[in-house]
């Protein structure tokens, strides 16, 4: 019998993969560069997130134009309601097991499998659910044609759970690299997928197929570029269940607050004006949400190895918020400004009516996204049940004011609702989470500049002609130009007016500093 062999995170090859017998053998993990300061690693891991979540979006922003002018509001609408009846299911086996696998000092082959086997145990019993009751959903949701569509989406959730958790195990040992071409990679093959099935299909069911077409991509690559040796145990479950159990608690919180706008909405509106809603809600999570929630990619690993520094962890706590402040209310005021011209040119003028929904929700989605940065924080304190109640408050006040919201005053109501309450929870989050930390900063002085410059920017780019070019794509690449204009110079202003303190702008300042010096150093060399 073989013996038992440690596997290294930084190179396991597919015969390995296949042949080597599991071990309790730590697998071996790269540790930060202990030269470099916190908030200049996480400024380079942020940096690198975000321009690997971008060129990702964009990608996925080619999918969208293509297949929103090939299909109609009605369709998006249709898939759209069977999406969030999945999201309902899919709550049930979201317990944070990727998060075990990056945080996990001492992580060994067995414990991976048994995080592995718990997430496809779970992810089974959820299909099974949404197919056994796909009629009844839609009969409650009152859209017949979401019942065969939940159905055939039913298998996605066991689909994911058979991939390897090739993304946790790079973004664990700081591959940030590879785990980049992994991420293009199944972005490629979903955007081929929908545009293909849009082309030869041509109603709803396109969207259906591509979805099921790009987790078999996903699943194939997850194998490719991280090879996973299948393995049904659950030896290690007593150690991470109670990890599990708070941070099911959390992301049940975060999934309802992320869809009670939606689920309030949806019996108010037919399926063409809620697929504009859908859309809407799409974008700002495009551009804001998922663009700032990468920050989390790059300060998970490194906060977790910086849990017995408080002095650290309280200059990396004042500078994340610097920095989320700066790129969030930047990103999500620049969708409030030129929220008419990015729908009618990456959309197509059938999706305009949506402008009103996008330019609402965006706010809310600037504060959402710093409250899932936020679980890297609480993560790395060990506080996961804090986290958790944080995460049920704003589920409860999301479903109490948005009901209210929609019942008595309408749609528009429920988005500029969502976003009022986003604010003032998250608020409340981050005052506790600088008194845990002891870090040194204020809410108004995170928050002041960015605020400021950001409403300069949206009065800037609405005081511009509505058409000042020819071309929509030119009018709209002007007005994004002339709106990070005003941002970026009156942002640095204020900073250079109140002193040049610490925080976000000091963080990105000095980074771009050293890029640019060891730009000049490998000039010398040459």
């Amino acid at each position: 019998m073989a013996s038992d062999k440690p596997i290294s995170d930084t190179q396991t090859s597919d015969t390995e993969a296949s042949n080597t017998p599991p071990s309790d053998a730590p697998l071996s993990t790269p540790q930060a560069e202990d030269k470099t300061s916190y908030g200049m690693s996480v400024a380079k891991g942020t940096a690198y997130a975000v321009v690997m979540r971008l060129s990702i979006r964009l990608m996925g922003l080619v999918s969208l134009s293509v297949t929103s002018r090939i299909l109609s509001p009605e369709d998006f609408g249709v898939v759209a309601t069977a999406t969030i009846a999945l999201g309902i299911f899919t709550i049930f086996r979201e317990t944070g097991l990727s998060e075990i696998l990056v945080r996990t000092p001492d992580l060994t082959d067995s414990k991976a499998a048994s995080v592995w086997t718990l997430r496809l145990i779970l992810s089974i019993g959820v299909s099974l659910a949404a197919m056994a009751l796909a009629v009844p959903v839609s009969w409650l949701l009152g859209e017949p044609r979401v019942a065969p569509v939940l159905f055939y989406l039913a298998f996605v959730p066991t689909l994911e759970a058979l991939a390897s958790p090739a993304s946790a195990f790079l973004i664990r040992s700081f591959r940030f690299g590879k785990d980049f071409v992994l991420k293009i990679s199944q972005k490629s093959v979903q955007v081929i997928a929908a545009i293909t099935a849009a082309l030869t299909i041509g109603n709803y069911w396109a969207l259906v197929v591509a979805m099921l077409a790009g987790t078999v991509g996903d699943l194939i690559l997850s194998q490719i570029f991280h090879p996973f040796r299948y393995r049904l145990t659950l030896s290690h479950f007593g150690e991470i269940r109670g990890f599990a159990f708070w941070t099911f608690w959390r992301n049940l919180s975060i999934n309802l607050s992320g869809r009670i706008d939606s689920l309030v909405v949806r019996p108010l509106l037919n399926s063409s004006i809620f697929g504009l809603y859908h859309v809407a809600r799409e974008l700002t999570q495009i551009f804001v949400v998922e663009l700032v929630g990468q920050v989390q990619r790059a300060t998970l690993p490194a906060l977790s190895r910086m849990q017995d520094d408080a002095q650290r962890m309280a200059d990396a706590t004042a500078r994340l918020m610097g920095l989320l402040a700066l790129t969030a209310v930047a990103l999500s005021l620049g969708v409030v400004a030129v929220a008419h011209d990015m729908l009618v040119t990456l959309l197509g003028w059938q999706w305009e009516n949506a402008t009103p929904f996008l330019q609402l929700l965006a706010p809310g989605a600037a504060f959402t996204a710093i409250a899932t940065v936020n679980q890297s924080l609480f993560i790395a304190l060990d506080r996961q049940k804090l986290s958790a109640a944080f995460w049920a408050a704003r589920a409860g006040v999301f479903a109490a004011g948005c009901a209210i919201a929609g019942y008595l005053a309408g749609p528009h109501w429920v988005a500029g609702t969502f976003s009022i309450l986003a604010m003032l929870v998250t608020l409340a989050e981050i005052h506790t989470l600088r008194r845990l930390t002891g870090a040194a900063f204020s809410l108004t002085g995170v928050f002041f500049r960015p605020v400021a410059a950001g409403g300069l920017m949206v009065w800037g780019v609405w005081s511009m002609p509505a058409f000042i070019a020819q071309s929509l794509i030119l009018t709209l690449a002007l007005k994004v130009a002339v709106g990070a204009a005003i941002y970026g110079s009156v942002v640095i202003l204020l900073w250079l007016a109140t002193g040049r303190p610490q925080g976000g702008e000091a963080t990105l300042i000095d980074y771009l500093g050293q890029i640019l010096e060891r730009l000049r150093q490998r000039l010398g060399k040459d």
